[in-house]
């Protein structure tokens, strides 16, 4: 009976997505928003657009509300922030050589022939030079 009143979705937050992200707020952000758009329902979606504001400045409150204003607390939980999106700086073991190689290899089709030419018939036509391919050579 629950089920028919509050059916379950299913959400997937990742790692890429930014700290405010919550389930609730992604699923805020399902595509039922730009379907209304799309019908013309702007009110409605304005509507949905408003709450995911207010749950982002919520989330938002909720995660510095705890330290104190400029205080060394504060700066660690923005650099904390800032720094997961940057992409990780593991050093890798690919000589140039090697990466060259590997593209080589990847872009190379050992099956390749290269198209043959047709020969060509020019046709003459008073002040007008055509060229026509021969369409007999495969």
């Amino acid at each position: 009976m629950l089920d028919t009143y509050y059916p379950l979705h299913t959400v997937t937050v990742t790692n890429k997505d930014p700290y405010f992200v919550t389930p609730k707020i992604k699923f805020m952000l399902s595509p039922k928003r730009n379907k209304l758009m799309r019908k013309s329902r702007v009110a409605e979606a304005e509507s949905i657009t408003k709450r995911i504001k207010d749950s982002i400045a919520t989330q938002a409150k909720s995660t510095f509300s705890t330290s104190k204003r400029g205080s060394k607390e504060l700066w660690k939980k923005v650099k904390q922030i800032k720094c997961k999106a940057k992409t990780s700086n593991r050093p890798m073991h690919v000589t140039v050589q090697q990466l060259n190689q590997h593209f080589a290899t990847i872009s190379t089709d050992p099956h390749y022939l290269p198209h043959l030419q047709r020969p060509r018939q020019i046709l003459w036509h008073r002040n007008l030079i055509l060229l026509n391919t021969v369409s007999s050579v495969p």
